[in-house]
């Protein structure tokens, strides 16, 4: 995981309110006891390498809790994402038969190009959420074109469970750090989250 995050851009940020000697307050004691606001960045890739690649006896023995359920979720976007994708690809052979050979090719190259800038900082879930509620709505007010809206849904639909893992996991690293001092130690070992000058 140390290896990894000079290669990726940073996810996102979060603040955890510490005493002057770095211990993590709890959020309602931040009135009485913080002395120190840091600001710490969450590598997205690194975060999603943490719950799909690092098996959970290892994170249990490092911060003393199991996190199956949150690699569970991680793990399910992981999948869904090039199982959607495989999925339009075989419903624009059964829509426009020989056609399907088009989408074939254009499908994969926009879905890694897309994967490429999931991982990266300047990354955002809005627009993508945006267009596939556009994309899914749309299902229900075209006939015309419903076979290219039901291929549009399920590859946007790909697109997005590939992006929101990042984000997902950011969240989750975000809340095991904030809840665990431990935890919140070891993710700063592994350089999955950095601290940042305020």
């Amino acid at each position: 995981l140390k290896q990894i995050t000079h290669l990726f851009p940073l996810c996102c940020t979060f603040r955890i309110f510490t005493s002057s000697s770095h211990k993590i307050i709890p959020p309602d004691q931040c009135s009485l006891f913080c002395t120190v606001q840091e600001v710490y960045t969450i590598y997205g890739m690194v975060s999603r390498i943490l719950f799909t690649d690092t098996p959970n006896y290892i994170i249990q023995e490092n911060i003393g809790e199991s996190l199956l359920f949150e690699k569970t979720i991680i793990r399910m976007f992981f999948v869904l994402a090039p199982i959607l994708l495989i999925s339009s690809i075989g419903l624009a052979f059964y829509f426009f038969k020989y056609w399907g050979f088009i989408f074939l090719i254009v499908f994969p190259i926009i879905y890694f190009l897309y994967c490429a800038q999931s991982s990266r900082g300047s990354s955002r879930l809005a627009n993508i959420t945006y267009f596939l509620i556009f994309i899914l709505v749309s299902n229900f007010f075209s006939d015309s074109y419903f076979r290219f809206t039901v291929l549009s849904s399920l590859a946007i639909l790909s697109l997005w469970c590939h992006r929101f893992q990042y984000k997902l996991g950011g969240i989750f690293v975000g809340r095991i750090a904030l809840r665990s001092p431990k935890a919140y130690q070891w993710l700063r070992e592994m350089n999955v989250i950095c601290l940042n000058s305020i």
